[in-house]
């Protein structure tokens, strides 16, 4: 199934020293982490996973070797690209893979394309790379990509391609996004991509989080989605969830993800690839302090 209720970690991408190479061996470990605290789903490449950072090579291996690790476990791939082939042949790849689905960010860097621009973008990824019963998750981060999907763009492409959309992950962090996105396209699946609004949008009609906090705590996000599923309205697995992803953007929060695997959930230690850095020191001490203040350690 494409669609995934609960919880998907978007999952960092490990590297060695100085982001020389992937950390290969690292992957698998981190899935089996994942799994054994009850993951429902895993998102490779995508932000997190620093995807504007890696070769269409690297890309596609991660695919390989998570479908290998998965074990059961859907996953998606983000095959998003500027590069409308590379786009075309890293969806081929992810779904000839095993994925359940994937997650493609508009094309970014040229500003100010018309609408009919990116309608035929994503036409043509879908004739060209997804085959009948398969589909794409759009992806909306317009901080990142400085293209905002507004619904009259979802519109557009829905009116123009009978299926292949099979829904949407909002990480623009304001719900309203979220609610407008439900409400006009009732067919989607929509997902929250903002640990912080998680609880508000699950009330919206998001089917699940994409979080990044689940690459450490799957069981606190966890616990954000189960209050929801039980109308329990206890804002305290939010307040929660929401203090841990405030201590992640006191810091450079993919580093500090993989710092806290590695302290944490005995993982190897891993790294960034520049243009993002590691944790100093004086950041690792600091981070401990915070994680100790909040009681997780």
């Amino acid at each position: 199934m494409a669609e995934i209720r609960g919880v998907i970690a978007a999952m960092v991408t490990p590297f060695t020293a100085r982001g020389a190479r992937v950390d290969w061996d690292w992957i698998p470990a981190h899935i089996d982490y994942l799994r054994r605290r009850g993951i429902d789903g895993v998102l490779v490449t995508g932000t997190n996973g620093e995807f504007a950072s890696l070769t269409v090579a690297e890309r596609k291996r991660i695919a390989e070797v998570v479908a290998g690790a998965a074990e059961g476990i859907p996953f998606w791939v983000g095959t998003g690209s500027p590069a409308l082939p590379e786009a075309i042949e890293l969806t081929r790849h992810a779904l000839e893979k095993g994925a359940a689905a994937v997650l493609v960010i508009p094309p970014y860097y040229f500003k100010g394309v018309p609408r009919e621009g990116l309608v035929a973008y994503y036409r043509t990824l879908l004739a060209e790379a997804v085959p009948a019963g398969r589909g794409i998750l759009l992806y909306n981060i317009p901080h990142y990509s400085g293209v905002a999907l507004e619904p009259e763009l979802i519109e557009a492409l829905l009116k123009r391609q009978a299926g292949g959309v099979l829904g949407l992950k909002d990480s623009s962090k304001d719900v309203e996004h979220i609610r407008a996105y439900v409400e006009r396209f009732p067919d989607l699946a929509i997902y929250v991509g903002s640990d912080e609004h998680a609880q508000e949008a699950l009330r919206a009609g998001a089917m699940g989080i994409v979080s990044a906090v689940a690459n450490v705590f799957p069981t606190l996000v966890g616990e954000v989605y189960q209050a929801f599923r039980k109308r329990d309205d206890s804002a305290g697995p939010q307040r929660r969830l929401s203090q841990v992803r405030a201590l992640l953007d006191k810091y450079p929060s993919i580093a500090a993800l993989k710092y806290m695997l590695h302290v944490m959930g005995g993982l190897p230690e891993t790294h960034t690839r520049p243009p993002w850095r590691d944790l100093s020191d004086q950041e690792k001490d600091l981070l401990w302090q915070d994680l100790e203040h909040l009681g997780l350690l």
